[in-house]
């Protein structure tokens, strides 16, 4: 999903709602690539979704398996820039059992394949107090 920058449009890798203020907060990637794990399950049934976002071509593209996600990570072109991005407070995979995330996995991977991986996540502030005064914050 693309929203429209200053100078170029930008990628919403991601969108949180946050009921208490009926309002969203918006991963905008900045990274050449950037992704995101969710639990679309429940604790007891974990469901992974992973996520991935191209800042070069403008796209955002959705797995539901480990194995084509990690795929396509080992295929981002040597040199370029990866971070995870995730919310503060309860992150959004909790719940995913030990072998679906990939936490361990993405460092290696991307050292090997030339990535240069950030192992600072890019954390969004989800407690509601900061999105009171806006509905839609960065």
């Amino acid at each position: 999903m693309l929203s429209q920058g200053a100078d170029r449009p930008r990628v919403i890798l991601h969108a949180v709602k946050i009921l208490q203020v009926e309002a969203y907060r918006v991963f905008i990637l900045e990274d050449d690539y950037g992704y995101v794990v969710i639990n679309d399950g429940t604790e007891k049934k974990p469901k992974p979704h992973y996520i991935l976002g191209s800042q070069k071509d403008g796209t955002v593209i959705h797995y539901s398996n480990k194995k084509d996600f990690l795929a396509a990570v080992s295929n981002i072109p040597s040199g370029s820039t990866l971070r995870e991005y995730a919310k503060c407070l309860c992150p959004l995979s909790y719940g995913l059992t030990e072998a679906q995330l990939v936490y361990k996995d993405i460092p290696s991977l991307a050292k090997a394949k030339g990535i240069k991986y950030s192992d600072k996540c890019k954390m969004y502030c989800n407690c509601p107090d900061s999105l009171r005064k806006k509905k839609q914050v960065e």
